[in-house]
């Protein structure tokens, strides 16, 4: 089972969940701006994996990699 230790500082959170949101809103909703249906739900994804991320303050990347960017928050 993986434990879910906060491995992302805070601004990097928060910048994260910001990616996401703009994203999603990008693959989504405005789906104007990206014309191939694939790209945008890809894109939409991504910002669900961002902000989901963001929103935990763990990154499974950083948790394969074993490294962190938290202070041990």
């Amino acid at each position: 089972m993986i434990q879910l230790s906060k491995n992302i500082r805070p601004i990097e959170r928060g910048i994260r969940s910001l990616v996401g949101l703009l994203l999603i809103y990008l693959g989504f909703i405005d789906t104007s701006m990206i014309p191939d249906a694939l790209f945008s739900f890809l894109v939409g994804m991504f910002g669900v994996a961002n902000l989901t991320s963001g929103l935990l303050g763990w990154c499974p990347m950083y948790h394969l990699t074993r490294t962190t960017a938290s202070d041990g928050e």
